[in-house]
């Protein structure tokens, strides 16, 4: 995710860039995590029902989700793992460390075996349009400006 802000010259004189850097931090971390919040909510309910099989270390069969959608919570570990981090000032990474996340967003083949994509990263960030974007950036201007958001 990468998008640009203007900071205009009479404001750098003026001596609001401080506060313009600071409120593009506060909204970047609300932004960050209310994504991560999003991604979380959807795993722990999207549809199961696609699949039923045998997984290791859980007894009993358990269900997969379908294609496409929001992949199912099995052991937890996925929706632990989901994280978000300010990589610059204008700049954020979002994604899971578990060591099957990759094959659930993109799909993977092993051997016979396809596991079709249950995308949760990318869908995340699609449904944080850019206008919704702009509202928390907005509203981290008010909280650092104070209200009204100029200062």
């Amino acid at each position: 995710m990468d998008f640009k802000v203007h900071i205009d010259r009479k404001d750098i004189h003026a001596g609001k860039s401080n506060y313009i850097r600071k409120a593009i931090t506060v909204g970047m971390n609300e932004l960050g995590k209310e994504m991560v919040k999003h991604a979380k909510i959807n795993i722990k309910h999207s549809t199961k029902g696609y699949k039923k099989y045998n997984h290791y270390g859980i007894r009993g069969k358990v269900e997969s989700s379908y294609p496409e959608s929001y992949p199912a919570n099995q052991t937890g570990e996925l929706v632990s793992s989901i994280y978000y981090k300010n990589a610059g000032q204008k700049q954020m990474v979002f994604g899971s460390t578990a060591p099957y996340g990759g094959s659930l967003e993109y799909g993977h083949r092993w051997g016979n075996t396809i596991i079709e994509p249950r995308p949760f990263i990318s869908t995340t960030d699609d449904s944080f349009a850019l206008h919704r974007r702009k509202q928390i950036i907005r509203r981290s201007t008010s909280k650092v400006w104070g209200t009204g958001g100029n200062k």
